[in-house]
């Protein structure tokens, strides 16, 4: 086989597409993101490894250093260069997932998916977040109508970044029940979170929580928003 011949580019003659936002990932893409994450890698390790891996760009070493292959051209990058196709990715690591492709069965929206399984799957892919097992993810999907008898940690990293979609979806809908400030570092336990909304919603009545709970998610999550709309309405027109 042929040498592919070595070319002088610069950025603006390499013709290469990269996915420019979550929204744009394909199954096979968020696969190799979340294993890629899953890896701990640096943050500009793992950008320089997500865009070559999502583009096809090949690197190599030899004794003339480090060349880059695309499409049979090899070509050289200066530092800049190289840090410049770095920060193409690097939507990955600063933007959060919104609506992104779904890896399982489960509706994407979680339409008809019942308030408390929604809850207690949000809470398991939360305690997979801290601990990194994986049986938590598998216990989130079972409640949510989806059983694995196996799972491997690149399809559970891969629906831990779907599911941060979906609360990013769940937060353009229901802004606030799911304020933007409210974001990491959250120390409220699930139960007190959990008895805080049941609170807002069963007027003094703990025997309607089940039926809270039985309620689709969508529909609490509505009556929670305009509760608050409502109450922050009230705490401006009381500053007057």
């Amino acid at each position: 086989m042929a040498e592919p011949s070595q070319t002088c580019f610069d950025m603006e003659t390499l013709d290469i597409k990269a996915p420019k936002s979550w929204n744009e990932l394909n199954l096979s893409q968020l696969k190799i993101v979340a294993r890629l994450i899953d890896l701990n890698l640096d943050r500009e390790t793992l950008l320089l490894t997500a865009f070559c891996t999502l583009t096809g760009v090949k690197i190599r070493h030899d004794i003339r250093g480090i060349r880059f292959v695309y499409q049979k051209k090899i070509f050289k990058l200066e530092p800049y260069q190289v840090q410049c196709f770095s920060n193409k990715m690097a939507w990955l690591l600063d933007d959060r997932p919104c609506d992104i492709v779904n890896p399982t069965s489960v509706q994407s929206h979680l339409i008809n998916i019942k308030f408390g399984s929604y809850f207690y799957a949000n809470t398991m892919i939360g305690r997979y977040e801290t601990t990194g097992k994986v049986k938590f993810i598998r216990k989130a999907m079972r409640e949510l109508g989806k059983r694995y008898l196996f799972m491997s940690r690149t399809k559970a990293a891969m629906i831990q970044l779907w599911w941060a979609g979906v609360m990013g979806y769940l937060q353009g809908l229901y802004p606030f029940v799911f304020p933007k400030s409210a974001g990491g570092g959250n120390m409220i336990s699930h139960f007190v979170t959990y008895q805080n909304l049941m609170l807002m919603l069963n007027e003094n009545r703990p025997q309607d929580n089940k039926m809270i709970e039985n309620a689709e998610v969508h529909d609490v999550l509505s009556a929670l928003n305009n509760k608050i709309d409502q109450y922050e309405q009230m705490k401006e027109k009381l500053k007057k």
